[in-house]
């Protein structure tokens, strides 16, 4: 598995209890320094540490049967999907903007399928369709006053 901006080492401490074995690439050298003594320190040892670019993942350890892309991303750089082994996965938040959309990618002869994971709800308030947006309201029920942030 390869956990792409591993940051402090937590995403990969916990993905450590998944896999057999974790590569956990960071670019900022003194963050992967951190997260190697963090990981040291905590006892998990399956966990490789490395530093480099992220964009390019850790062709050294590939193929992989999956990738985690820690933060968002407007695209899925080709040199991660390369890395994937056939069925393999990746995970990542693609988007630009506020929100972005949690997508799977798999690979499959060669070339990568993808799928959302999620997508916010386009009709996530039906009871409030014309009523003020706002969270608080004296004017209004506390139902009628709770305004999810998807529609605001």
């Amino acid at each position: 598995m390869l956990d792409v901006g591993c940051a402090t080492g937590y995403s990969s401490a916990v993905l450590a209890k998944l896999a057999g074995e974790v590569v956990a690439l960071e670019e900022d050298v003194a963050l992967a320094r951190i997260a190697g003594e963090t990981l040291a320190a905590s006892g998990v040892s399956n966990v490789s540490v490395v530093s480099g670019p992220l964009p390019a993942g850790w062709q050294r350890g590939a193929p992989y049967d999956v990738i985690v892309v820690e933060g968002a991303s407007e695209i899925v750089p080709a040199a991660l999907l390369s890395q994937l082994k056939d069925g393999g996965r990746l995970v990542a938040v693609i988007g630009s903007g506020p929100m972005g959309k949690a997508t799977i990618y798999r690979a499959a002869g060669g070339r990568a399928t993808d799928r959302l994971c999620s997508t916010p709800p386009r009709r996530c308030c039906p009871a409030l369709r014309g009523r003020r947006r706002s969270f608080f309201s004296r004017r209004v029920s506390r139902v009628q006053a709770f305004q999810c942030r998807v529609c605001a």
